[in-house]
């Protein structure tokens, strides 16, 4: 029976150290990103008869200890799944914020630099020169607004192809991300399957994949599957990425506007889900939030060359001795990228044509260019007719994509808010805790000492019946 019970407190002490070990791990990981905190859960040892003459008078089985019976993660599955559907939320709205803020900025709107008081200073500049047509000062002042607005198409059009590179740019990068990320879940896929067929738990090795999934879930939207080997697949828009130790992959293929469009490895479109994930969001700010800014500029420019052109060519420049109106181009180009001052006003003053006679003192084409300031002749979005003056359209245009940069940083906001929360929650069934740490390190130890103890009074035992009980054999 001696035996016995030090096997029994031997297994004690075996549990005990195994549980702070544990308790160790947890302790040492505390500030790890992602690590879940482990616990140990005992279970008795198998119990046996003691064989006996008397084994019928026995009261029962005899028990043989402790094992333990298995170290498993304390973690929220359900809280995993909500948490990674917002972290998808997330991703998006706080790219498509970003993005839309630097439309802001290139805009720049209100501002005593905007295009919106350029195009002030352009109508009054005419006004000014309907007046005085003969006067070269007020001619420049023309020219210098008209040169002015011109470059100030060119410069907000080449900031906007510029930041829809960049976007294009991160679709490319995000692609590559999830290359990355697919690759070593499969890796980690691959461990967790070995480790679980000699039966140990990869508790560790299953942390690193959940943090992988996090990372994954912020830029792409994915449905994970659970397979009964340990490992898992990751499915996107009906198609595995991850298929337990298989890795698929995605690439770029430029598109008919210079664009990347992202496929599989086999050439097939990838289908993502709208509203989720940074490549969604670079995407749609990419396509839809730069490139309908860029229309409406292209418009508001092409009308404005339109126009003013239109009436400058029914005008006569200053000294003008023809029969007919021989006015130039004033502006050359059909979009903001290409607008610009024409060469024969750039080069001379008088080839401003102001009047609508070759009279002196004559005004009036200058003036009705003046008056296109009052005239409705932009279109404006969801409209077939023109019913919007240029700086009505201009503030249109700029009012509505405040409220989708409103939108979408109040999105943000929210979404920001509710991550943070859930993964409190999380936090607070897997993340670990010092204080319950410290307490169970003190019931382990404390259990420890207990078994230690056994393994004394046994030992005395021992010695008082070798050593003290008769005297033969001495």
């Amino acid at each position: 029976m001696f035996n016995l019970s030090l096997e029994t407190a031997l297994s004690s002490l075996r549990a005990q150290q195994l549980a702070l070990d544990i308790t160790s791990h947890n302790i040492a990981n505390s500030n790890t990103p992602g690590y879940t905190r482990q616990r140990v859960n005992f279970a008795p040892n198998t119990p046996f008869p003691v064989p006996s003459l008397f084994a019928p008078m026995q009261p029962g089985q005899v028990g043989t200890g402790v094992v333990v019976a298995s170290i498993e993660r304390v973690r929220d599955t359900f809280m995993d799944i909500e948490y990674r559907k917002e972290v998808m939320n997330l991703g998006y709205w706080e790219t498509r914020s970003d993005a839309l803020d630097k439309i802001q900025l290139i805009i720049n709107e209100p501002s005593d630099t905007g295009l919106n008081q350029l195009m002030d200073k352009f109508w009054n500049a005419w006004q000014e020169l309907s007046k005085n047509p003969e006067n070269l000062a007020t001619r420049a002042v023309v020219q210098q607004t008209a040169q002015a607005l011109a470059e100030t198409f060119n410069h907000l059009r080449g900031q906007l192809d510029s930041l829809q590179n960049d976007l294009d740019f991160a679709v490319q990068t995000n692609v590559e991300e999830i290359n990355s990320i697919a690759r070593q879940i499969r890796d980690i896929n691959d461990q967790i399957y070995k480790t679980n067929i000699v039966k140990f738990n990869a508790n560790d090795l299953m942390d690193q994949r959940d943090e992988l999934l996090n990372k994954l879930a912020k830029i792409i939207d994915f449905t994970l599957i659970d397979n009964n080997d340990g490992t898992v697949s990751i499915d996107i828009g009906g198609k595995k990425l991850v298929d337990g130790l298989n890795v698929n992959s995605f690439k770029v293929v430029k598109n008919a506007n210079g664009f990347f469009d992202v496929q599989w490895s086999d050439g097939t479109p990838v289908n993502l889900t709208a509203q989720k994930g940074e490549l969604s969001s670079n995407i749609v700010a990419r396509d839809v939030d730069v490139q309908k800014m860029k229309d409406y500029m292209d418009s508001l420019a092409n009308t404005l060359i339109t126009e003013v052109n239109n009436l400058h060519h029914q005008g006569f420049v200053l000294g003008s001795t023809s029969p007919t109106p021989d006015g130039p181009d004033f502006f050359t180009g059909t979009d903001a990228k290409t607008i610009a001052l024409s060469s024969a006003v750039s080069n001379n003053l008088n080839n401003i044509a102001a009047g609508a006679t070759n009279s002196s003192g004559d005004g009036g084409i200058a003036l009705q260019i003046a008056q296109l300031k009052d005239k409705l002749t932009m279109v404006l979005p969801g409209s077939t007719t023109p019913t919007a003056t240029f700086n009505d359209f201009y503030r249109t245009i700029v009012s509505r994509l405040g409220v989708d940069a409103q939108e979408a940083d109040r999105m943000y906001q929210n979404e920001q808010l509710l991550t943070k929360n859930l993964n409190n929650k999380r936090m607070e069934s897997g993340g670990v805790s010092i204080d319950e740490e410290m307490t169970n390190m003190i019931l382990y130890q404390n259990a420890y000492n207990a078994a230690a103890r056994i393994v004394t009074a046994i030992d005395e035992m021992m010695d008082i019946v070798i050593n003290r009980m008769g005297v033969v054999g001495r």
